[in-house]
């Protein structure tokens, strides 16, 4: 990758383009644009036929163009995303770990969970931050407070997927190294978690004050 030299003009879309076509072919990855999210909710949406006609071309980016067409899947109809998800039309929408008992006390702190998977590395960002000359911006700021530890904790509890699915990937591997507080391994860490999650149903969510409906 980095021996890869291109040079582009960046003031337009097409310049960034080129640059990660040039990447792409110099590293031999072969890519797409996604669409399958798109197609597998056309696919449920008839399968089920519980979409609107005006709910399925927002899915197939057909229509009349108007804005009520032209959309991101980001910002598609509630009705649209949870058949993009793989529920049903109407069904109850919601993420059985997001309102999981997490078993160890100590992750329940996004900062210990940013610790834990960067290790190190997390505490040399702090103290680069706190220095006299250190970048205290917001983005900086949001970063090692935030996003950080946002996508540590979510990576630790959401890690009995891994090993479920891919017991043999590298971030399943790197899972394992993990020290989870009061527990021996991050595998029985991760049993306890999914135990967790499975006991979460539609009809015992805890009151969180959130509508996933």
């Amino acid at each position: 990758y980095w021996k890869l030299m291109s040079i582009v003009s960046w003031d337009k879309l097409s310049g960034q383009s080129d640059i990660f076509h040039k990447v792409a072919t110099g590293i031999g990855l072969k890519w797409r644009k996604k669409t399958h999210v798109r197609s597998a909710a056309i696919e449920r949406a008839t399968f089920f036929g519980q979409l609107t006609e005006a709910e399925v071309a927002v899915v197939s980016n057909h229509g009349n163009r108007s804005s009520s067409f032209d959309r991101y899947e980001t910002s598609f109809p509630r009705p649209v995303l949870a058949v993009c998800a793989g529920f049903k039309h109407g069904e109850r929408y919601f993420v059985a770990d997001e309102f999981a008992r997490i078993p160890c006390p100590a992750l329940n702190n996004p900062i210990t969970c940013a610790e834990i998977v960067f290790g190190n590395e997390y505490q040399r960002w702090c103290r680069e931050y706190e220095a006299e000359d250190g970048d205290k911006g917001s983005d900086a700021t949001e970063f090692l407070f935030e996003v950080a530890p946002f996508l540590a904790q979510k990576h630790l509890l959401y890690g009995h997927k891994w090993i479920d699915h891919f017991p043999n990937f590298e971030i399943t591997t790197d899972l394992r190294s993990m020290k989870i507080p009061g527990y021996q391994s991050y595998e029985m860490f991760a049993a306890d978690m999914k135990r967790s999650v499975e006991q979460v149903t539609p009809d015992v969510l805890p009151n969180t004050g959130r509508n996933f409906n």
